[in-house]
């Protein structure tokens, strides 16, 4: 009888966060997370939030780029005609001799 045991590196990492998690140090960390965070939670600058919505924004730009890049491509093509082009530069143009006199 042949007995193949493999052993995956996510496996071992598993094991070490279990073991962690549940000794003393462990359930120290928990208790002192749990208390920062709630303490983060009721303030109104919660920096917590800010890190949440910029991957939910990475996320989106993601998927948008990549389920819709040609569509909106297209739509944009359609839009862009010589006359508008020309005005878009026409105006930073004008903003630009602006900001330097």
């Amino acid at each position: 009888m042949n007995l193949n045991v493999e052993i995956k590196p996510e496996d071992i990492n598993k094991q070490i966060v279990e073991a962690v998690s549940k000794s003393a140090i462990g359930k120290q960390l928990d208790t002192i997370i749990k208390k920062q965070v709630g303490q983060l939670s009721g303030e109104y600058s919660n920096p917590l939030i800010a890190v949440v919505e910029a991957e939910v924004n990475k996320i989106m730009v993601n998927v948008i780029e990549r389920e819709y890049r040609e569509t909106i491509q297209k739509i944009i093509k359609e839009k862009l005609s010589e006359d508008f082009v020309n005005s878009i530069i026409s105006k930073l143009w004008d903003k630009l001799i602006e900001s330097k006199y």
